[in-house]
């Protein structure tokens, strides 16, 4: 997220949009993220990236989410 004194409609859509709930709203009226539950799912990329809100890359190989099943 990059610094804002206050955030767009986008990043507080954020806050209600993002299935793992990895942005929240801080004390202070900003948009915070917490990555360590990120899918990779791309919404914050359609939702905010053509307004410059956020900056979002793929991870580079052999980083980024790990399933594991059993």
């Amino acid at each position: 997220v990059r610094p804002h004194d206050k955030p767009s409609a986008n990043l507080l859509a954020l806050t209600y949009v993002c299935p793992a709930k990895c942005y929240e709203l801080n004390d202070k009226g900003q948009v915070e993220i917490t990555a360590d539950g990120c899918m990779e799912c791309g919404t914050c990329r359609i939702l905010c990236e053509k307004g410059g809100d956020i900056e979002w890359n793929y991870p580079r190989g052999g980083f980024g989410v790990l399933f594991k099943f059993g």
